[in-house]
């Protein structure tokens, strides 16, 4: 709305009120709220409450009665109202401050105007093929690149032909692109040089800045992504299940495969693309070449069983891509070549059996920790240290109790810190309490962008129109892990009477999160996105011609949703709340408004509840394994022993340089040891508890993992 004046006038049979007045620059074109709950009028200039009054009158009937609204004209009184009304919305109810702050931030309801006085930046971001800083025919743009503004933090993002646009105030900017973490691997910024902003003036309102360019240089290597999503989890129906694969980097992918794995109790019914099943009962999605910025998607068909006494328990679906993505060690890395990896399965009385194994190609050169919860709460901690091949057996009593494992990987470890797994439902009789809403409290097991994991719980019944978030974080305070990446999912779906054209969803993100860590992933149907907004960045996707049938007419069909991740912002306060909710608007219908979900986030600390306490006894065994080239020649004797024993080289070739003891929990013991020849070793092991102990023998060939008995 453009004016020379703002004010609101109330006017009854009893008395006039005039709310406020201000006197803004002229030319200005301003957001203004006006809400009347019962008798009290509030009057909001750009999003801020500068004014309110009580009024002595009876009830509001626009254009009769006791009241009368006369927006955007002349009152008979005086010219409080004198400018163009560029868009208006009336609500049947009062909205709170909060809303008409959201309102004004995210700009709604204007942003689906065009501002005939918009003050923009525009430029193009793209990969630079000949390196002239400038773009010809030979460049390439680059998709989906966030753009953001200092002083302001005023948001973009570029489409397809890597072409982006920011409104903004007055002033002067500095402009920079924000190169994601996955891109930082490809992407090397090129102008300006040294990746320094842009700076730029936009004098008047009414000006645009163009060309601010920026210019990279990309690595022509893929880079394969894939994200999973089911729209419900209802128990007795038909459900649906995307799964997208991308091809994110800058060079064609060859023989790509595309894994799923079907939780338990969902019946796999079809599939719009050829499949196979492996040994494993994973289905198989044969792709061939997935080209560079390639993006593809399979549509999957299921069903969850009617199997009595199953609501409440979560169905976990899980997607992954092949060949797995390369990686480039830092020089001097830390890495020992260790890979961990975890596996579960309900036994016998009500336990658990879980198996961490080593399946790297080398032997952990040091213990790191394990970690055991109960209902999400930490009940057991201890170190291991697993050779090659190697596995350490756990047998843990769950009695209905929701099992989760944490295994640490070793430093410096190319893809992810630690590996987790969950498992529910194992109980001893029919009788046991089985625990439900846990797994999905803390992160799942998919950091690496080839592996995305979809936990939903299954339910008799469900909200159409919802937000989820995962993690969910843990209890009732939902404390979430600092650098946890937060995977947002917004479901729609039409409930009306017709087929909705257009849906739009609006998410307005909290400005503790940490936008250049956005990341899209999965969507039911084909959308395009753009980034506004001012301090709170705005999320806008509008799927055009999207022709979703009611629910009536087609229940499955009529749903839809989106999902992405982000991570907060490093260093945040402890306990700092991050909150979400979208606004979905189907056509031209009312805006339906999410949930909201909630995230503190806090580390909490690793300390283990003494209520659940779990001893040593749920360490079962290790299984031991040995290189090739080190098989059956290594000797130890005696063995079992009591304090001392000789370790042998019973081939030539091989040297004996090092020897390492640790108990059955990966802690490392005091020993002292004595070398006659590279080929022969005592071992003094002192006064040592009876069990079990690991020793872990480097050779020039190796490590070889033995197991000795202490009597």
């Amino acid at each position: 709305m453009e004016v020379e004046d703002i004010a609101f006038l109330v006017r009854t049979p009893f008395n006039v009120f005039v709310l406020t007045g201000t006197l803004p620059t002229v030319g200005e074109w301003i957001h203004l709220v006006v809400t009347r709950d019962q008798n009290v009028l509030k009057f909001y200039h750009q999003g801020i409450l500068v004014g309110s009054d009580e009024t002595k009158g009876g009830a509001t009937y626009y254009g009769s009665g006791t009241v009368r609204a006369i927006l955007g004209g002349r009152s008979t009184l005086t010219q409080f109202f004198n400018g163009v009304v560029d868009d208006l919305t009336i609500y049947n109810r009062a909205l709170t401050e909060e809303e008409v702050k959201q309102l004004y931030i995210s700009g709604l309801p204007c942003s689906y105007y065009t501002d005939k006085l918009q003050t923009t930046i525009k430029g193009r971001i793209y990969s630079d093929e000949n390196q002239n800083c400038a773009f010809d025919n030979t460049d390439k743009p680059l998709k989906q690149v966030l753009v953001v503004t200092q002083p302001g933090n005023y948001y973009g993002i570029t489409d397809s032909t890597g072409y982006y646009q920011i409104s903004a105030d007055t002033g002067t900017y500095t402009v920079s692109q924000l190169i994601n973490a996955t891109d930082n691997q490809f992407v090397q910024p090129l102008c300006p040089a040294n990746n320094v902003s842009a700076s730029v003036t936009l004098k008047n309102r009414g000006d645009s800045v163009t060309n601010v360019n920026f210019a990279n240089k990309v690595t022509l290597l893929p880079h394969l992504e894939s994200a999973v999503n089911s729209d419900r989890r209802r128990r007795c129906f038909t459900n649906e299940t995307f799964v997208t694969y991308t091809n994110n980097g800058y060079a064609a992918a060859q023989g790509v495969k595309v894994y799923v794995k079907m939780p338990k109790y969902v019946i796999f019914k079809s599939a719009d693309k050829p499949y196979t099943i492996d040994k494993d009962s994973n289905y198989v999605f044969d792709i061939g070449i997935l080209n560079a910025s390639e993006t593809g998607a399979i549509h999957i068909i299921d069903s969850v069983s009617c199997v009595a006494n199953i609501t409440g328990l979560t169905a976990c679906t899980k997607a992954w891509i092949t060949p797995a993505n390369g990686y480039t060690l830092p020089e001097n890395s830390p890495w020992d070549s260790s890979d961990i990896s975890l596996t579960a399965k309900c036994i016998e009385n009500g336990r658990v059996q879980m198996i961490i194994k080593n399946v790297g190609q080398a032997a952990m050169a040091d213990s790191t920790e394990f970690r055991v919860y109960l209902n999400a709460q930490l009940a057991f901690r201890k170190n291991y240290l697993l050779a090659k091949g190697d596995s350490l057996i756990l047998k843990i009593p769950a009695n209905g109790k929701t099992i989760r494992l944490e295994a640490d990987q070793r430093t410096g470890h190319p893809r992810k810190s630690q590996t987790n797994l969950t498992i529910e439902g194992c109980v001893s009789s029919v009788s046991d309490v089985v625990s439900k809403g846990f797994v999905d409290v803390l992160p799942q097991d998919d950091a690496e962008p080839e592996v995305s994991i979809n936990c939903l719980m299954i339910r008799d019944s469900y909200d159409p129109n919802d937000k989820q978030v995962s993690p969910a974080g843990t209890t009732n305070d939902h404390y979430t892990s600092p650098g946890s990446e937060l995977k947002y999912t917004i479901r729609f779906q039409n409930t009306g009477t017709d087929y909705a054209y257009t849906v739009v969803l609006i998410d307005t993100l909290s400005e503790n999160l940490d936008l250049s860590s956005l990341h899209m992933s999965a969507a039911s149907h084909k959308y395009t996105l753009k980034v506004s907004g001012k301090e709170k960045p705005v999320l806008i996707w509008t799927f055009n011609n999207i022709n979703l049938p009611d629910s009536t007419l087609d229940q499955a069909g009529s749903n839809g949703f989106v999902q992405f991740s982000i991570k907060p912002k490093a260093n945040l306060p402890e306990k700092t709340l991050i909150e979400n909710f979208a606004d979905i608007f189907f056509d031209y219908n009312e805006p339906v408004r999410t949930n909201t979900t909630v995230n503190v986030i806090y580390d909490v600390p690793k300390v283990i509840n003494p209520a659940i306490q779990l001893n040593e006894s749920i360490i079962d065994r290790v299984m031991a394994s040995e290189p090739e080239v080190l098989r059956g020649k290594i000797s130890l004797y005696p063995n079992p022993t009591q304090n001392q024993l000789w370790i042998q080289a019973t081939d030539a070739t091989v040297r004996i340089e090092q020897v390492t003891v640790y108990n059955m929990l990966g802690e490392k013991q005091v020993i002292s040891y004595t070398q006659s020849t590279t080929q022969t070793l005592e071992v003094k092991l002192g006064e040592k508890s009876r069990g079990m102990y690991l020793l872990s023998i480097q050779t020039n060939k190796g490590t070889s993992i033995q197991r000795i008995i202490v009597q």
